[in-house]
């Protein structure tokens, strides 16, 4: 008996090559997080980062479906830097929202404090 389904599509069902931020780095991260969302500069929730029309910096739990990943990493031609979490709820716990799975920081003095840290913990290629 053979299986009578279509190949997926191209990408479906395989996560983009995006770096990957381990959860103790993102959640190093938290409180300048979570002082951006008091200020407007962190958007909290898939819903609202698909609406922001300019952000910096992306979070994404890596278990999201493939497509949604996919969608996030398109964000990459405008200049947004995606990683994928290896567990968001650490960052999100900090906003009291431990559902949410993606994050985004808004252009400006918090996105480049992010990056500056994000770069100068890298561990480098795995």
């Amino acid at each position: 008996m053979t299986d009578a389904s279509p190949p997926p599509a191209s990408g479906a069902g395989q996560a983009p090559d995006l770096p990957r931020l381990e959860a103790s780095r993102a959640a190093a991260l938290a409180s300048l997080i979570a002082i951006g969302a008091r200020f407007g500069d962190t958007v909290v929730g898939l819903t609202a980062v698909r609406r922001a029309p300019h952000l910096a910096l992306v979070l994404a739990d890596a278990r999201l479906a493939s497509r949604t990943l996919h969608e996030l990493a398109a964000r990459r031609t405008a200049g947004t830097v995606v990683y994928l979490v290896d567990d968001l709820a650490v960052v999100a716990g900090v906003l009291g929202r431990e559902e949410v799975r993606v994050l985004g920081v808004r252009p400006g003095s918090l996105a480049d404090g992010l990056s500056a840290r994000l770069r100068r913990s890298d561990p480098g290629p795995r």
